[in-house]
């Protein structure tokens, strides 16, 4: 290794890097990354069980209209998403592009894009000019 590369790897008074010391801050960082993997893998198992908590007791029921919901026993995320929906219906912009958003229906890949009008002139010029371009090379290469 390049002695130059050393020392420009060299904080202060640090000690001299080598295999064995990339080992173990590999190992640090391995550790670290795997504790947070796990962390958040445990906190999106909390949020799916409490999503799926019946409101009361008893089991959740299935709801065959919005009117009913507020009569029945539902599940939190069912309670939640029926709420968003009334808000919706109430007439709450940011509602309504949330259900949107998560619902699927608002799918920018879907999105047809608009077409953009174009000047047909400027694009026949522009072809003119390149077949007289491409006719005067072709001339050059006869000769």
């Amino acid at each position: 290794m390049n002695p130059k590369s050393i020392e420009n790897l060299k904080k202060g008074e640090a000690t001299q890097f080598n295999s064995e010391t990339a080992a173990i801050n590999g190992r640090k960082g391995g550790t670290a990354t795997g504790q947070k993997r796990r962390a958040a893998q445990r906190e999106r198992e909390e949020w799916a069980i409490l999503l799926e908590m019946a409101m009361n007791e008893g089991k959740p029921q299935k709801i065959k209209n919005l009117r009913e919901a507020n009569a029945k026993n539902l599940t939190v995320s069912t309670a939640m998403k029926v709420k968003l929906i009334a808000a919706a219906l109430k007439g709450d912009i940011r509602a309504y592009e949330c259900i949107m958003k998560y619902s699927g229906a608002d799918d920018p890949e879907a999105a047809q894009p608009e077409e953009i009008p174009q000047d047909n002139e400027f694009t026949d010029a522009l072809n003119r000019a390149a077949s007289e371009v491409w006719k005067d090379e072709t001339e050059k290469k006869q000769l």
